[in-house]
This record gives C-alpha cells, sequence and structure tokens, in this order.
C-alpha cells in the first residue's frame, strides 16, 4: 500500500475505530452468557463473509471459534484485522457519512458529510470519463 498522508491516515483509522467500535465487549455487558453466545455466533457469520471478501484478514486462531464457545468478543475483535487496501472509495464515503452521523460536534459532522459528497462526485466525474473514453 502506498505512503498514506496524515489525512488519509486519519480517514482510515477513523474507519477501523468505527468498525472496533462495534465489536467492545462493553457493548454487550447486559448479556448473560447463552446470548453473549449467540451474539458472538452472529458477529462471527458477518465477519466470515468480510473475511471471504476480503475485508478483513484473519489470524490463525481465528477459527478456534468453532470448537470453543467460551470465546469473547474480544478475542474476536483482537483474531482479526481490517484490510484496508479492499476499501473503496464509495466505501469510504458511505463510513465517513455514516460516521458523521454518529458525531456531536457540528463542525465535524459538516467536515465528514463535506468530504463524502466530495468523494461521491469525483467518482461520479471519474466514471463519466471512462464511460467517454
Amino acid at each position: 500500500m502506498k505512503d498514506l498522508s496524515k489525512f488519509e491516515y486519519k480517514v482510515l483509522k477513523t474507519i477501523g475505530e468505527t468498525i472496533n467500535d462495534t465489536m467492545k465487549i462493553d457493548d454487550f455487558s447486559f448479556l448473560n452468557e447463552t446470548d453473549e453466545i449467540l451474539k458472538i455466533r452472529e458477529l462471527v457469520y458477518y465477519i466470515d463473509i468480510l473475511i471471504a471478501k476480503g475485508y478483513i484478514y484473519s489470524n490463525d486462531d481465528y477459527y478456534e471459534y468453532n470448537e470453543n464457545d467460551k470465546v469473547n468478543f474480544k478475542y474476536v475483535n483482537s483474531a482479526t484485522k481490517i484490510n484496508f487496501t479492499k476499501l473503496t472509495l464509495t466505501d469510504l464515503s458511505k463510513k465517513l457519512f455514516e460516521h458523521s452521523l454518529k458525531k456531536d460536534s457540528l463542525t465535524e459532522n459538516i467536515w465528514f458529510v463535506v468530504f463524502s459528497y466530495i468523494i461521491t462526485f469525483l467518482l461520479g466525474m471519474v466514471a463519466m470519463y471512462i464511460i467517454k473514453s
């Protein structure tokens, strides 16, 4: 992967934090043991889809969840890694837009929304250029 600018690094870091925030064990601390196992199975199902598409890398020990129902969210999170090279600009703009809706600061919201629209606009321009040539 090419060297990232500080801004690109910040964008990718924000996406990573947004995705990882959904996999923190604290989010499901109210669940009993059976519910937690079911939630982990659901999470793992979606992670498997993302691994198959190449959006997430998995460590060798990731698949141990099949043999051990005691695996927790923190384990699943540490056994996976986001593959940023597979994120497209469209994915990037969607993630930025979703992230902007979650932020409290109006300035941050405006910045991320504007940036996501700029990326979408640029994608449209590139697509039109490719179609015309």
